[in-house]
């Protein structure tokens, strides 16, 4: 995250041992790449050159001479500040009737600007937990869904996550609420997992409650939350990225009917079984003999249902640019998924 150190906290810092430890905590973060620093312009860069972060002062004088104040606004900037600050924000913003929420009994304030910006106040005795551990990435399956953001990260982001300050968690199907809602909010999350849509508008009804009560948890510790567009992570694999992971296995990419879906069709296919769980006007079956794929429709329900199997998920990894990556998007989803995972990272 890009973080701002205002004044009035270097100077509490001298006669305050807890909030110095935790000043230098800060400056080791910086140091150590896991956050960024943030200087404002009207900020006097002589207030960092104190005994107490006298261990930092090549970071610090490194920082302010090459670019530091040359950056842009970012975004999305965090303000650590004392309890009292963000108690007055809150007063402030409420009068003027500004957008924001808080969290942890107001140890931390979100607000957004009218220029979509988002400023997160956050407090000196919560930067231990909420700053010093990595961003949690919570997921039904940390290794298949895991590729899926990693790959989505890498190529549309041009980030390694084995460099970033964030981790894949596994939450499992009907446990990941529980998951979630252990952490307290003490520590940055986002959730991101599967509709199980069956149809652009229809959710199976346990399925729903379940998302219901991920996003009333997520709205209650302020996580990042994203519920899938298609039915899941694997409706995402670009058609060539699949073809070449067939190959690769010796498999002829010919015996799946699933490459003659309609786009929409593929939103909603459940590729590990092999299952079409919905069907658009323009039906496959029709379609495959338009191509001249096949010549009877028995022949392609027999094909059709073909499954992939359950390790077809590792196709990601054959996935080679953001355009490929985009190709089953259609909606900008992907580049909000990795926005979410930014916004907190």
């Amino acid at each position: 995250m890009v973080i701002h150190v205002p004044a009035d906290l270097i100077e509490k810092a001298k006669s305050d041992i807890s909030i110095a430890k935790t000043l230098k905590l800060l400056f080791w973060l910086f140091d150590s790449g896991k956050h960024s620093w943030f200087l404002r312009p009207s900020d006097d860069p002589e207030i960092f050159s104190i005994p107490l972060l006298a261990s930092f002062q090549e970071f610090i004088t490194k920082s302010i001479t090459d670019d530091l104040y040359s950056h842009n606004n970012p975004t999305v900037l965090v303000r650590v500040c004392t309890p009292d600050y963000i108690l007055e924000r809150k007063k402030s913003f409420a009068e003027k009737r500004i957008e924001f929420k808080t969290f942890l009994d107001d140890k931390r304030l979100t607000a957004h600007d009218d220029f979509g910006n988002i400023h997160e106040f956050i407090s000196i005795e919560i930067v231990e937990t909420f700053l010093n551990r990595p961003l949690s990435i919570i997921l039904e399956n940390a290794e298949s869904d895991g590729l899926f953001i990693k790959t989505c990260l890498k190529l549309i982001a041009g980030i390694d996550t084995e460099q970033c300050f964030l981790e894949l968690v596994h939450g499992g199907g009907s446990t990941l609420p529980m998951v979630a809602e252990n952490i307290k909010g003490l520590q940055r999350v986002v959730c991101i997992v599967d509709s199980d849509k069956i149809s652009p508008i229809q959710t199976p009804n346990n399925k729903k409650g379940w998302i219901r009560n991920i996003k009333k948890i997520c709205n209650k510790y302020g996580y990042g939350v994203h519920v899938l567009n298609k039915h899941e992570m694997e409706n995402y694999i670009p058609d060539e990225a699949l073809k070449r992971h067939l190959i690769k296995s010796s498999i002829d990419p010919d015996n799946f009917l699933y490459f003659w879906l309609t786009n929409e069709q593929k939103n909603y296919f459940d590729l590990k079984n092999g299952r079409l769980l919905w069907s658009d006007k323009c039906g496959v079956v029709q379609h495959a003999v338009n191509s001249a794929v096949v010549e009877t429709s028995s022949t392609v329900e027999s094909d059709l249902y073909c499954p992939f199997g359950d390790q077809i998920w590792k196709a990601f990894a054959c996935c080679s640019t953001a355009k490929e990556l985009s190709s089953r998007d259609g909606q900008d989803e992907l580049i909000t998924v990795v926005n979410l995972v930014l916004r907190l990272l």
